[in-house]
């Protein structure tokens, strides 16, 4: 076969449209090159993909097995191509997380979990320090957001609170924002 992805298409026209002649219209073919096609893909299949009758055409069962795994590769790719062509947020880019020491990787692995898996146009820079070193590291724009327990003392200019911790941030910082929804969802 010349062109595997577009003869596989045009099946999947055919099959759609249970009709040579529908799926030609479809297509902007005219009917004798897609029946010469729909030869084509038989030979490489090696097995005849449709049944034809005189109301249209019918899957036959290898021409069911070859459709269902054009399809799910279809849409995998149709999707795939979808979101390379869709502009992406602008929350790419590197935050700096601070944390309480010995709390680096509990809170890494709720982010990676939460959103980092996701976004891999996140990366993650983690430090540790004291409660008042996690503030200090928020407040000099060392670290984007920080998160400390609720028992320390926070600056009310930072604190955002969370059901079990208290995140510590600068104001109007997308990446932050980020990390905010996030912590909510650890």
């Amino acid at each position: 076969m010349k062109n595997i992805d577009y003869q596989l298409r045009q099946f999947v026209e055919i099959a759609r449209h249970k009709s040579l002649s529908d799926a030609a219209i479809a297509l902007n073919v005219t009917q004798s090159a897609l029946s010469k096609q729909l030869r084509e893909i038989e030979l490489a299949v090696g097995h005849r993909v449709f049944h034809r009758h005189g109301r249209g055409i019918k899957l036959t069962s290898q021409g069911a097995m070859l459709w269902h795994a054009v399809q799910a590769a279809f849409q995998f790719v149709d999707a795939t191509i979808h979101q390379l062509n869709t502009p992406r947020a602008t929350t790419a880019g590197t935050v700096t997380v601070a944390t309480l020491h010995g709390c680096t990787q509990l809170v890494a692995n709720g982010l990676f979990a939460s959103i980092l898996g996701r976004r891999p146009d996140i990366n993650l820079t983690m430090m540790e320090g004291t409660a008042k070193d996690v503030c200090r590291f928020v407040e000099a724009g060392i670290a984007d957001v920080g998160f400390v327990d609720r028992r320390s003392t926070i600056p009310h200019t930072l604190e955002i609170s969370v059901a079990h911790a208290s995140i510590v941030g600068r104001p109007c910082r997308q990446l932050v924002a980020v990390i905010r929804r996030a912590a909510c969802e650890l």
